[in-house]
This record gives structure tokens, C-alpha cells and sequence, in this order.
């Protein structure tokens, strides 16, 4: 089993000091992960959430958020891929997670360049209620011009 310090992989996204949860491994024990659960919560959100097809993207959602805290790292790394859907269905996965220490990475995502991503990462600061990611959302309101992503920042 991989030993995984929620607050060590945090504070190492945040300082730019690993590339993703991987290089935070066997820091303090706060849960453990299995290289099974390790290597399945990578291949849903890589897999899972690429492309356009709806309906496997809803699945791997539910997937995801069953696992809960354990995907929270996996996904905030997927938040930086270079696929829009990957990054607006990790940015939905960690709201209803609601893990309030993803925040300031979904924060990020309300100036994305994708109006896809920027919805859901709207709709996901919503599912999690972090007062934080607040501010964000009303910036967004001043300057985003497409229709359904206002409502969801709205809403």
C-alpha cells in the first residue's frame, strides 16, 4: 500500500514542489491507497472523463465521487490537463466530494480558456458552498459573455 499525507500532497501542489500526487507519496499517514485504487482512480479520470460521450462521463463521475477523498489529489492534478473535459469533470467530481481544500485549484478554473470547463468549475465551487471560491465567481460574472455559464454563476 502507498501511504498519502492529504497535507503533504496539498502543500506540495501549492508550492509547485511535485508534479502531481505521485511525487507526494510516503509522507505522513493520514489514509492509505492501494496500488489497485491507485492505478483505477487514474484511469477513470484520464479515461473516463476524455471525449464526448456523455453518458461514460456521468458514470466515471459517480465513480470517482464514491471513491471520495482518496481521488481528491488525483483529481486536483487532473485539473491542469491539457483536455477540457478532463479539467471540468475533475472540477464537478471535487465539488461533490466537496473537499473544501481543493478550492483554491478550481479557483483557477474560472478563467480557463474553455467555456465547458469554466461551467463546470462554476458548478462544482457550487456543489462544495467554500465561501472562498466566491470572489472568483463574481469576477467571472463581469467579463464572461457565454449565456450558460453566467446562469451557473449566477445560480
Amino acid at each position: 500500500m502507498t501511504r498519502i499525507s492529504m497535507a503533504a500532497v496539498f502543500a506540495a501542489l501549492a508550492l509547485g514542489g511535485c508534479k502531481g500526487p505521485q511525487d507526494a507519496y510516503d509522507q505522513t499517514d493520514v489514509f492509505m491507497v492501494s496500488p489497485y485504487l491507485r492505478d483505477k482512480i487514474e484511469h477513470l479520470i484520464t479515461q473516463g472523463f476524455r471525449g464526448e460521450y456523455l453518458i461514460r462521463q456521468t458514470q466515471t463521475l459517480d465513480q470517482v465521487v464514491k471513491i471520495g477523498e482518496p481521488a481528491v489529489p488525483f483529481l486536483i492534478d487532473a485539473l491542469g490537463s491539457n483536455d477540457y473535459g478532463v479539467r471540468g469533470w475533475s472540477a464537478k467530481a471535487l465539488g461533490r466530494i466537496g473537499d473544501r481544500r481543493a478550492t483554491p485549484y478550481m479557483v483557477k478554473l474560472v478563467d480557463d480558456e474553455s467555456h465547458w470547463t469554466r461551467l463546470w468549475a462554476c458548478q462544482g465551487l457550487g456543489d462544495m458552498g467554500d465561501p472562498a471560491g466566491g470572489p472568483a465567481v463574481y469576477k467571472l460574472l463581469a467579463i464572461e459573455t457565454a449565456p450558460m455559464v453566467r446562469q451557473e454563476a449566477v445560480d
